[in-house]
């Protein structure tokens, strides 16, 4: 079974649920003085969330933990 994680949107609206199995890479992102993580999956898409990459990180090694 996939795990998932909810990660803060990137400047307004809902929480974003992310497969973190799909997850290719990560990478900082900022904008108009807004900073987070810009994730890639593995179809092409990508998603920014306002999450610090560590905080990405650490939801994927934990993932891996359980």
């Amino acid at each position: 079974m996939s795990k998932v994680a909810s990660f803060k949107p990137f400047h307004h609206g809902e929480n974003s649920f992310v497969v973190l199995d799909r997850i290719k890479h990560f990478s900082m992102h900022s904008s108009n003085g807004f900073n987070g993580t810009k994730i890639h999956f593995d179809d092409g898409t990508d998603l920014l969330v306002g999450e610090w990459p560590e905080a990405v990180r650490d939801a994927i090694e934990q993932a891996g933990e359980e």
